[in-house]
């Protein structure tokens, strides 16, 4: 059993590396489903994210509008799951940080990653999509809405299956955008030594 405290008295909800499952998603969603939530972070960073506790995960979310900071690192999210995930969370106020590595986002990744970024706009300041399979396609879409990210500082694209075709679009995108980036983190990848 997961003893939770009420959702609204929750600024930074954390359970990285915990093992939560289907049932704790469920019973997490549960205890929160009808309270007006003002969480700012979420962090469920190596806890699986399989496409059956996802939508527990997004109805979580649902009653939440005060979400800034989403923390999914090596969540085991496949194309599928964040496919779905993304659905829900263009339904909230756009994100400032956004941390996704280590799950396997796939070539379609980047597709789902370009209809959040498209959504995301201004807002986002930090994103971190390393090492989440994505190939020269999906790496196209994402650089296609950098540009709208205005406020990015931190990127990390870092150990991707993208070959030189992705990194030089994605290079074209930063360019052509007027983002202030501090930080690009690039290597790892196919076509980056």
């Amino acid at each position: 059993n997961v003893m939770l405290v009420e959702c609204g008295n929750v600024e930074n909800f954390v359970f990285a590396d915990t093992g939560m499952d289907h049932a704790i998603w469920q019973e997490v969603q549960t205890a929160w489903q009808t309270e007006s939530c003002r969480v700012q972070s979420i962090d469920v960073s190596d806890n699986m994210l399989t496409e059956d506790c996802v939508p527990h995960f997004a109805q979580l979310m649902s009653g939440n509008v005060s979400i800034s900071s989403l923390v999914l690192q090596n969540c085991g999210l496949s194309t599928e799951g964040f496919s779905l995930l993304v659905e829900s969370l263009i339904e909230h106020p756009p994100l400032v940080q956004l941390y996704l590595n280590g799950n396997n986002l796939g070539e379609m990744g980047g597709h789902a990653l370009h209809e959040l970024l498209s959504h995301a706009g201004g807002a986002l300041e930090v994103m971190e999509i390393a090492d989440c399979g994505l190939r020269d396609s999906g790496m196209e879409k994402v650089a296609a809405s950098i540009a709208g990210c205005a406020n990015l500082r931190r990127l990390a694209v870092t150990s991707n299956a993208m070959g030189d075709r992705g990194l030089s679009l994605l290079v074209d995108g930063l360019m052509a955008s007027s983002i202030g980036l501090e930080e690009l983190l690039l290597g790892g990848s196919n076509g980056i030594g």
